[in-house]
């Protein structure tokens, strides 16, 4: 049986989650990243996306809120998931957020 959510926007410990438009907006993102940049106090950050069109629109919109926030933003490219955080650690990055489009 497949199942289905009405939820347009989920947050928990796998991050943020939800679709382009109804609840995952780029303010919704930004905000999140503002926070983020808080709470890891304006860090050097790891983003990585994956190849989807929406992706890239998100990067900028995540980037600039964790510019903002004081954050060093180094900008992965394409990667996946585990390279992410194999690079964060190797890296010495203080952390990291991925634009997956699961």
């Amino acid at each position: 049986m497949q199942e289905f959510s009405t939820r347009l926007l989920t947050l928990g410990t796998a991050g943020m989650r939800g679709v382009i438009g109804p609840g995952q907006t780029l303010a919704a993102a930004s905000d999140f990243a503002s926070a983020y940049a808080t709470f890891t106090g304006g860090g050097r950050i790891l983003v990585e996306t994956d190849p989807r069109a929406s992706s890239e629109m998100l990067r900028n919109a995540i980037s600039s809120a964790l510019s903002g926030g004081g954050c060093q933003v180094v900008d992965g490219g394409i990667l996946t998931a585990g390279l992410m955080h194999f690079l964060i650690l190797a890296g010495g990055y203080d952390g990291g957020i991925l634009i997956p489009g699961a």
